[in-house]
């Protein structure tokens, strides 16, 4: 199946295998109100509802169904979770900042006094000064060049368009073109560095699935309330954590769930539906991310307990897959942990699997302990505090986790790499639908898509990769 994806999965599936009737009006268009007021649809892999003990929580309908595929259905809140979630649990969070990536402009007046048509400039990721996001942002050179999605007529290479940068303006000139994309050399006077120009010519970039401009509310709202300064660079938000206020964070540390942080920084990518006839034909964008030293070694002690990892998003749980991967090949391959090796780790969309195809063929396992030490060796070899990398992989049904006993995530677009990876972790596209149906039938009115509400879905036993000493995986949600 696939470039080499080997047979781990099946190279018949087509993206219509993860498309649903989603019908316009349950797209959430803002966020709930509070935070922590939305919905959770809790699903259990299993068992028959007989089986299923649903504690007391004052107020709960204690709905709970049991699907076809013997998947349990329960209906929650949000602001419950710290009563769902076992203590002892290891959650994850990506703590990525959204940037305001979204630049109004007007297109240059001509001579001939045309021109100054509205067009719209959404920064994807940097390429000049630096690639890094985070470096990016700091540079004060009054120049940049940034691969942008640009919207508006008659946009080609050579075009010059201006934003309004209160009081001066934003030059920004299409380098080149390809598609929806260009590279975009920005140009601005003064001292500013890039983050103080996006702030004050960038708008919020909100999915472009909401059709509206961005309030002053989504400043706020489009952002998770532990996300850190010193990690801007999404431009998208790591949606599964909007639901959290800072008293539900209090709540879980109370009832003994621990926390470890990873960033993630969002590309657009995310909402880009697979439009290839196969899944495998299509290309996977990729994504920079990282975790401190201090951080992989909490995972890791939790992994040697047998503690339950529950990532916080889709995001969250690509960087963990992704990072037990790259450590895989530095293992594979000591050589590239020495100073000969690359500065930088990537992952290629199809890298796991073929690693996964070797081991198994040789019967060999690797680890999560193996793979975070030579993660440690690699930054430490080259005096970094934390592990750094690019990755593309793509999660598919056959994917086997690493590094995720459950999810916490939003509802996702129909045929988008987000439902394939949920797919991959609930044994399938069939239990997907099933539960999304379910979703949508319910009278509870479920919201979908990035502001929506929430799902935690506990994974199927049969997608978990066999590479931890322990798991205390029946422990993870209080719900048996």
């Amino acid at each position: 199946g696939g470039e080499g994806g080997g047979k781990s999965y099946s190279s018949h599936m087509s993206p219509d295998d993860f498309n649903y009737n989603l019908p316009q009006e349950r797209i959430a268009l803002f966020p709930a109100e509070p935070r922590d007021s939305s919905r959770l649809l809790v699903t259990t892999p299993g068992g028959s509802p007989k089986e299923v003990v649903i504690p007391e929580i004052p107020g709960d309908s204690q709905a709970a169904a049991v699907l076809d595929e013997g998947i349990v259905t329960h209906h929650r809140m949000f602001r419950d979770i710290s009563k769902l979630v076992a203590p002892g649990t290891m959650m994850i969070f990506n703590e990525s900042r959204v940037i305001p990536a979204r630049i109004t402009a007007r297109k240059e007046i001509t001579e001939h006094g045309q021109g100054g048509g509205r067009a719209e400039v959404m920064c994807l990721h940097p390429l000049q000064p630096t690639t890094d996001p985070g470096a990016a942002l700091l540079a004060k050179s009054g120049k940049a060049v940034w691969r942008a999605l640009v919207k508006g007529r008659n946009i080609a290479e050579g075009s010059r368009l201006f934003a309004d940068l209160q009081g001066s303006s934003l030059e920004c000139l299409i380098e080149a073109r390809d598609g929806r994309d260009a590279d975009v050399r920005f140009s601005w006077e003064g001292d500013m560095n890039w983050a103080e120009v996006l702030e004050k010519a960038g708008e919020v970039p909100l999915p472009p699935y909401m059709n509206r401009d961005a309030q002053k509310s989504d400043r706020d709202r489009y952002q998770t309330v532990y996300a850190d300064d010193d990690q801007k660079g999404s431009v998208a938000a790591p949606t599964a954590g909007l639901h959290f206020s800072p008293e539900i964070i209090e709540s879980l540390d109370t009832a003994g769930v621990d926390s470890a942080r990873v960033t993630l920084h969002v590309g657009a990518g995310t909402f880009q539906p697979v439009t290839a006839k196969r899944v495998q034909d299509h290309s996977m964008h990729t994504e920079q991310i990282s975790i401190s030293l201090e951080y992989l070694d909490k995972i890791n002690e939790a992994v040697a307990t047998g503690a339950p990892i529950l990532p916080v998003g889709t995001t969250a749980a690509r960087t963990l897959e992704s990072l037990y991967w790259m450590g895989v090949a530095l293992t594979i391959d000591p050589i590239q942990v020495g100073e000969w090796g690359p500065e930088s780790l990537r992952l290629g969309q199809w890298d796991a699997w073929r690693m996964k195809e070797a081991l198994d063929s040789e019967s060999k396992g690797i680890g999560i302990h193996e793979s975070f030490r030579s993660l440690r060796r690699w930054a430490r070899k080259r005096g970094h505090d934390s592990v750094i990398g690019h990755t593309q992989l793509l999660i598919v049904p056959g994917y086997k986790f690493a590094l995720c006993d459950a999810l916490l995530t939003n509802f996702h677009q129909p045929k988008s790499t987000l439902l394939m990876m949920i797919s991959a972790l609930m044994g399938g596209p069939t239990p997907v639908r099933s539960v999304y149906e379910r979703a949508l039938e319910s009278k509870v009115g479920y919201r979908f898509l990035s502001y929506g509400d929430a799902c935690l879905l506990e994974a199927s036993s049969d997608s978990l990769r066999d590479c931890r000493p322990v798991r205390n995986h029946p422990a993870l949600l209080k719900l048996r």
